[in-house]
């Protein structure tokens, strides 16, 4: 019997052991698939923020469950078979694409130079676009309605359309007053916030035109000369740090008494 081996048994140790390391096999395995798995939605999350709808047909962008529809005005001002909210639309974003500097300087007859501008001259060249003389619009309503501008003194027809004060009175008596409140993801909100309307920031100190773009919770873009070195079509409303608005209007050239109403002949 002493010449027949002995078959050895794993230990209570080497056992442990070997179950220790397939433990610990599985927690790595796992932790790199939820590595994997949290990289791959956060990029389609940053994707889906990112991105917007160009084309203005219906809403959000991918990745999201907001949509919201953009409408059409039922006015084509210069008859050129656009609306006139797209028209402004196409007009501001054609200003921007110049990138114009920024220049608010004072200059005779009112317009600054071509490629030269401030956020007051994108939103001109807008009304441009749907056929409004917006310079000369503004000029007759203070001479025909001083009282829609309670802080200014005099007129100045060099300047005054050039104003984001001056636009904020123009436009508070012949445009439709919308919504200052902007909520990320809620439709009905958003559906308030359309392309072609023009925003005021502090009252005095900004003015932009909302895009037909959308982010993917809904809100729409900005296109504004804010001295960004950027796209000056961007996704402002929703930004920490930005300016208060303080006006939100749509405009209706129905409105426009016929004293005050100009076409754009440029």
């Amino acid at each position: 019997m002493g010449g027949m081996g002995h078959a050895r048994h794993p230990s209570v140790h080497s056992d442990s052991r070997g179950r220790g390391g397939r433990r610990v096999a599985i927690v790595v395995i796992t932790l790199i698939l939820l590595l994997a798995v949290g990289s791959t939605g956060a990029m389609v999350l940053w994707r889906g923020r990112s991105s917007g709808t160009p084309d203005g047909s219906a809403a959000a962008s991918a990745g999201s469950s907001i949509t919201v529809a953009n409408i059409r005005s039922s006015s084509d001002y210069n008859h050129n078979g656009i609306d006139d909210y797209t028209d402004l639309v196409r007009g501001a974003r054609a200003e921007a694409k110049v990138h114009p500097i920024y220049d608010d300087g004072y200059y005779q007859g009112g317009y600054p130079p071509e490629g030269r501008g401030a956020c007051t001259d994108l939103v001109e060249h807008a009304f441009r676009a749907a056929g409004f003389d917006l310079k000369a619009m503004v000029d007759a309503d203070i001479v025909a309605h001083h009282e829609h501008y309670p802080g200014l003194t005099r007129p100045d027809p060099n300047i005054d359309f050039r104003r984001s004060g001056v636009l904020d009175g123009f436009f508070g008596a012949y445009a439709v007053r919308l919504t200052n409140d902007v909520r990320p993801g809620d439709a009905a909100n958003l559906a308030q916030w359309q392309h072609g309307d023009i925003v005021i920031f502090d009252h005095t100190k900004h003015i932009a035109v909302v895009s037909d773009r959308r982010d993917a919770q809904g809100v729409p873009y900005l296109i504004h000369n804010n001295r960004q070195r950027g796209d000056m079509e961007e996704d402002y409303l929703i930004r920490t740090h930005r300016r208060t608005i303080t006006s939100h209007y749509r405009f209706d050239s129905s409105r426009v008494s016929a004293d005050v109403l100009r076409t754009w002949h440029g």
